[in-house]
């Protein structure tokens, strides 16, 4: 077998990015089940124009029935900021091939985890789901008499 030259400083460690805001795409997804045997993707995110930069990994729960609220929240505000249209449902699998070239602009955060940092995405609320209490103080701009 020939020699081959290596230099082990052409191969430097992504990093993560600082906390902000960036343009982020889907770069594969992979419909699965988590070790407790519930529904979720695997998603692998790439920050636009930086190459350097740490890939950013998640784990999105699927809804199914049963499932905390929590978890349909998470997936409605992954589904509302990368615009995938799930209303009247969806085919995990074919959703998981979709989802490869949507863009959006994030928030990421830091974490620390086993003392390594690393990404996160941030999922904002989708404003349509938020509900105002009726009969409890008064709506935006209304005074009360």
């Amino acid at each position: 077998m020939p020699f081959i030259e290596y230099d082990p400083n052409s191969y430097p460690e992504d990093q993560p990015v600082p906390a902000g805001r960036y343009d982020v795409t889907i770069v594969a997804s992979d419909n699965t089940m988590s070790k407790k045997e519930k529904p979720m993707f695997k998603i692998r995110l790439e920050i636009n124009d930086h190459d350097e930069a740490a890939p950013v990994f998640m784990y999105l729960s699927q809804p199914y029935p049963g499932c905390d609220r929590i978890i349909g929240q998470q997936f409605n505000r992954f589904c509302d900021l990368f615009k995938l249209n799930v209303s009247g449902g969806f085919d995990p699998d074919l959703l998981a091939a979709e989802m490869p070239g949507h863009s959006a602009n994030c928030e990421l955060n830091q974490e620390e985890y086993e003392g390594n940092i690393s990404n996160k995405l941030v999922l904002p609320k989708v404003s349509a789901y938020t509900t105002v209490s009726a009969g409890r103080g008064s709506p935006p701009g209304r005074k009360t008499a």
